[in-house]
């Protein structure tokens, strides 16, 4: 039974999903070619302002919140290459198992970060939330495996370093991921955005992480092997 309204987001104004769309809202994300990165972080940012919309609530200072995310975002890739040589100094060797973990807004980068490691590096990282890691894969913490983390919102931080504290008390290796790094713990920093934009930054050492981690996996990073750019065979 097709559903009364049926809202999209697409890149291509002429693909199936814009046509079978009631609405559809274009992402303008330009070409891409590999795994979605563009396309991912521009359904982000039209999604959570088609949400606003759809609440009725003002759209002028979110939009001007993610317009300057645009400019902190280049300015942050601006420094790829040293990013790039951090993440490989920093997982070098201790990337065989490796989970990602996060809570709430993170949980986007969660599941497309361990989305495009598997399909750009070919590399098995499983990503789940803080909550069910604490309840049962917890056990697997020891000196084999890593662990990445992400910070959050503010007020659910506390909770998550609590979680990493524990996982390096166990003996596990854990790399913090937020704007305020962690003097006790491994830390790989964003710069400090509100929760609108913070999403669309959790996901960037991700994505550089599939540059360094191919490297280390002698894996040209974003070649498909077995699909293409475009599923399309369910």
């Amino acid at each position: 039974i097709r559903p009364a309204f049926i809202l999209g987001t697409t890149n291509n104004m002429d693909s199936p999903v814009a046509t079978e769309c009631s609405v559809t809202l274009p992402l303008s994300a330009g070409g891409e070619f590999t795994v979605s990165t563009k396309t991912y972080v521009t359904t982000l940012a039209v999604t959570q302002l088609a949400a606003l919309e759809l609440l009725g609530q003002p759209l002028d200072g979110p939009l001007a919140e993610l317009q300057a995310a645009a400019g902190l975002m280049q300015a942050y890739l601006e420094h790829l290459p040293a990013y790039v040589q951090e993440l490989k100094d920093a997982f070098g060797g201790c990337y065989k198992n490796t989970v990602l973990l996060g809570r709430g807004r993170s949980m986007a980068a969660v599941m497309n970060g361990s989305l495009v490691l598997k399909e750009a590096a070919k590399v098995i990282l499983d990503g789940m939330s803080v909550a069910h890691f604490r309840h049962g894969p917890l056990e697997l913490v020891d000196e084999d495996l890593g662990v990445l983390l992400l910070a959050g919102d503010e007020h659910t931080a506390q909770i998550n370093r609590g979680l990493a504290q524990d996982v390096v008390k166990f003996g596990g290796r854990l790399h913090w991921i937020g704007y305020q790094p962690e003097p006790t713990l491994l830390s790989l920093t964003l710069p400090r955005v509100s929760s609108l934009v913070l999403p669309l930054f959790e996901i960037l050492p991700l994505q550089l992480m599939t540059i360094a981690l191919g490297e280390l996996n002698g894996v040209q990073p974003g070649i498909f092997r077995h699909i293409g750019k475009v599923t399309k065979t369910e």
